[in-house]
């Protein structure tokens, strides 16, 4: 995604690249019809059901490395952010500006804002989902 994209609007590119990633892998996908939906998407993946959210970045901290904010909340107030709980989400799945996909399981550690380096090296790409 070009960076011309309005802020708002680079989630929303994110999410439809997500359906489209997973319908051509086969994934079954469907999407909450509230608006207010703790999660993006409910994916079936061998018969268990995923509650999916989908974030975007092209943030980079000095190393170089990926900035993925992985909270809930407003984004323009920091203070109003809320981490995400094991009974609102089972993966935050991250799209970098480069193309890669972090699918990540929240269990594994995910706060409100991680750096996409080593310890999350395991999840670029991979869509065992395990």
């Amino acid at each position: 995604m070009r960076d011309q994209v309005h802020a708002s609007d680079k989630g929303i590119l994110a999410e439809l690249k997500f359906e489209l990633e997973c319908l051509s892998r086969g994934l079954s996908v469907s999407k909450p019809i509230h608006p207010k939906s703790v999660y993006d998407y409910i994916l079936d993946f061998n018969g268990k059901l995923l509650k999916i959210q989908v974030k975007y970045t092209s943030c980079k901290n000095p190393s170089g490395n990926f900035r993925l904010t992985c909270a809930k909340g407003s984004t323009s107030d920091q203070s109003k952010r809320q981490n995400y709980k094991k009974e609102d989400i089972d993966y935050i799945v991250g799209l970098t500006l480069a193309g890669d996909w972090y699918l990540i399981p929240l269990e594994k550690g995910v706060t409100t804002c991680i750096t996409l380096a080593k310890k999350y090296e395991m999840y670029k790409n991979n869509w065992s989902f395990s």
